[in-house]
């Protein structure tokens, strides 16, 4: 690296903790929500690198890069290594200097030195896609996403062949692990067009991802939610892949609800993923389970009432890819 560009890993010094995120929202105009990574939250689950360049002889910030990554080594030793690129800002002043490209190049070449196998990152920037062209990323169909693939293949078939055809899974708290095995999970293109209305994530068959590093926030978010919730991941018993997501989110009238979604491989598997939000939220007293089901997704629909729910009323609607549509609420007594 030059003198200038530096590499730091969590848990960040404090005067970094301080500095990076008023950069960050300075340049994105809107609050950063990843504090709690800079200060080592993902340790044992995920690795980070945060890529700084600064101006030669000056402690001025030029422009940031942040790799994360499924650090080898802190999960099973099949998993592959799945990353994301985030927080690529360059200051005004230093635009068009190629700032960014070189922190991105410099996390590309770390990514494939560690052996990892796909990095996504997102953009709306035509000017930045050329850019991340260039790094080798491909534009993704259906989001607003890009992914640089390691093993000479094309972002759909990697996704093809990432989930096994079906098996046994694994149902487990949510934790950080699943941080960046999430992105491909999302990009599956699955039939439910309302995957975890909890976690507000819809199908890229039906509506545009716009972000990869922002999707586990939103599970994140529901813990954080006011009456409390939990979500739950469900993985292929090697730990190779994460195939499916549960969440609950507990509300005042006490009521639990729920929602969630499998790779159609593990369909055989989602009673076993939905059995642990409702468990949980029996352990918490409440009086019923209820689910706010898309009326267009008449199979998820199916596979609820499969489980003991049934109908309860009008719900409160989506809007999937621009469109308005209705549902209606399942509960289920516990």
């Amino acid at each position: 690296m030059t003198p200038e560009v530096s590499c730091h890993e969590p848990p960040l010094a404090g005067d970094l903790q301080a500095e990076l995120p008023l950069f960050w929202e300075g340049i994105f105009k809107e609050e950063f929500t990843f504090r709690a990574v800079l200060a080592g939250a993902d340790q044992g689950f995920i690795g980070h690198k945060i890529y700084l360049r600064r101006q030669l002889g000056s402690v001025e910030l030029m422009g940031t890069t942040h790799l994360a990554y499924s650090e080898p080594g802190l999960q099973r030793a099949s998993a592959p290594i799945i990353g994301g690129l985030g927080e690529v800002a360059t200051a005004a002043a230093f635009r068009q200097q190629g700032v960014a490209a070189q922190l991105c190049e410099l996390a590309c070449d770390e990514f494939s030195r560690m052996g990892g196998v796909a990095l996504f990152l997102g953009t709306v920037n035509p000017a930045a896609a050329r850019v991340y062209h260039r790094l080798g990323f491909r534009k993704l169909a259906a989001a607003s996403l890009m992914a640089r693939i390691n093993v000479d293949e094309s972002p759909e078939r990697f996704l093809a062949g990432h989930f096994p055809a079906g098996g046994a899974i694994e149902v487990c708290p949510g934790s950080a692990r699943s941080r960046c095995h999430l992105i491909p999970l999302a990009l599956s293109g699955h039939d439910w067009q309302v995957l975890d209305a909890n976690a507000g994530l819809y199908s890229t068959r039906y509506t545009q991802l716009g972000s990869c590093m922002g999707l586990f926030p939103r599970y994140e978010a529901v813990i954080a939610s006011a009456s409390g919730g939990i979500w739950f991941e469900a993985w292929t018993q090697t730990g190779r892949c994460l195939v499916g997501l549960a969440s609950a989110r507990l509300r005042a009238d006490g009521t639990s609800q729920v929602d969630g979604f499998i790779h159609q491989h593990f369909a055989a598997a989602w009673p076993q993923l939905l059995a642990a939000v409702i468990d949980w939220s029996t352990s918490r007293g409440m009086d019923r389970c209820m689910v706010d089901i898309c009326d267009e997704d008449e199979e998820k629909r199916s596979c609820f009432e499969r489980l003991g729910f049934a109908a309860a009323g009008q719900g409160v609607g989506f809007a999937v890819g621009g469109r308005s549509i209705a549902s209606h609420q399942l509960h289920k007594a516990l």
